[in-house]
């Protein structure tokens, strides 16, 4: 069995492909407050469980959207928002790459194709607007880390690091 062999055969597969009217929509910092509900939903449920309140939710939305080359793309269906993914452009030495700060889908939604169909969609949209690469950071032992390696994105040798003040 090859590597990719070995991974399929342990990973779970998507189970559906999207269903509904989709649509993409760009977002700002004065629509911000659409995500806020599906933002609170995900990461106050397992296996999060963060405690977030959607006033601090929209002011931290808002707080990231003031970075420049701030970018958001919410996906939508039947009208209803299932899935976002947003960061900011930063420079490097010989181009921009894109941070990818946040990226979540409606836990009642996922493993049905939506977080590839949105994150392929702003990957393109990535592209267009000039950037080289995306990277992230997610838990070592989190769902995602699986999700984004099936999206193509690989280790990089970086130690996040915190210290909390008194």
């Amino acid at each position: 069995m090859t590597t990719s062999e070995n991974r399929a055969a342990t990973e779970p597969a998507v189970q559906g492909t999207p269903q509904g009217a989709l649509e993409f929509r760009l977002l700002d910092h004065d629509s911000m407050g659409l995500i806020v509900p599906l933002y609170v939903s995900v990461f106050n449920a397992e296996p999060w469980n963060d405690g977030w309140h959607p006033m601090v939710v929209l002011e931290r939305l808002q707080a990231f959207a003031q970075f420049p080359r701030f970018e958001c793309m919410v996906l939508l269906c039947d009208g209803q928002p299932v899935g976002a993914v947003l960061g900011w452009g930063e420079r490097w030495v010989n181009s921009w790459v894109f941070h990818i700060k946040e990226m979540f889908v409606d836990s009642a939604q996922q493993r049905q194709g939506y977080g590839r169909c949105l994150f392929e969609a702003f990957e393109v949209y990535l592209r267009l607007k000039g950037f080289t690469g995306a990277y992230l950071q997610t838990g070592e032992a989190a769902p995602a880390r699986q999700f984004y390696e099936r999206m193509g994105y690989e280790r990089f040798n970086v130690v996040s690091l915190r210290k909390r003040f008194a």
